[in-house]
């Protein structure tokens, strides 16, 4: 893989980074009437694909033809070789298609110097533990944020819900808040600062941030909003344990005339 394009743990992947353009016949810009993309981890010593998280990942689509994998690489990450792997149809009956692209991960440099301080870095650990975001594989049982695999022993998400910067930022919106209470806060203007003379105080920080956080995640909700056919199937388990497959419909119809 030695063409292979070099990403570092942690980092986020945008726009510019893993990115596929469709194209038709003559070379104009087309969407695919659907197309997803799966991430693998490639074992350095058998060669095998292991697939990392759910099969058919959703691409971000900001142009007509573009699509680009959004998704962030998790500071433990095995650092290797990866691939991801395209599939997409151009019409409905189209054959499915496929592309192929390597990437590696490798650490970050120890000679780089470490973007928070200490004390920043252990309220954004903090942050984590109060927004159950420390650790997706357990945490996320209805929508995990970009899905789960193993590598080797150890388990492997790409994505959580929230970055160190987003939880830096929150954490410092938090200590501006706090500071337009004086007289007492007003001396306190980083998180250093905080963390040093007033050590409890931090409480109050994480408390605040907190609600920093779940605001940014209502916000995402409204932009994320939708809604399903009547026709769409869902399943639904009954009490001894056999599961149903149901329409909106139907199961809408049964709820309202039990109730």
């Amino acid at each position: 893989m030695s063409d292979a394009t070099v990403f570092d743990t942690g980092q986020v992947l945008g726009q510019g980074d893993l990115d596929i353009f469709l194209t038709d016949s003559v070379g104009n810009p087309i969407n695919a009437y659907e197309i997803s993309y799966a991430i693998y981890y490639v074992d350095p010593v058998t060669n095998t694909e292991v697939l990392i998280g759910p099969a058919a990942r959703t691409p971000v689509n900001p142009a007509v033809g573009e699509y680009y994998a959004s998704l962030m690489i998790p500071n433990n990450a095995s650092t290797g070789c990866y691939r991801i792997r395209w599939r997409f149809r151009e019409t409905a009956g189209a054959p499915e298609e496929g592309a192929v692209q390597n990437f590696v991960v490798q650490g970050v440099s120890v000679t780089e110097a470490a973007p928070y301080t200490q004390c920043v870095q252990n309220l954004i650990n903090k942050m984590r533990f109060l927004t159950r975001d420390n650790n997706p594989d357990r945490n996320y049982r209805f929508r995990p944020p970009e899905g789960e695999g193993k590598v080797g022993c150890y388990n492997q998400v790409f994505g959580f819900i929230w970055t160190d910067e987003e939880f830096a930022q929150f954490l410092e919106i938090a200590l501006w808040k706090w500071n337009l209470h004086p007289p007492r806060t007003d001396n306190y203007c980083t998180l250093d600062m905080v963390c040093t003379q007033r050590p409890s105080w931090q409480a109050a920080l994480l408390w605040g941030a907190l609600v920093n956080a779940a605001q940014a995640l209502a916000y995402n909700w409204v932009a994320d909003e939708f809604s399903v056919a009547g026709e769409t199937e869902v399943g639904v388990y009954l009490p001894d344990g056999r599961r149903v497959d149901l329409s909106i419909e139907e199961l809408h119809a049964i709820c309202k005339e039990g109730a």
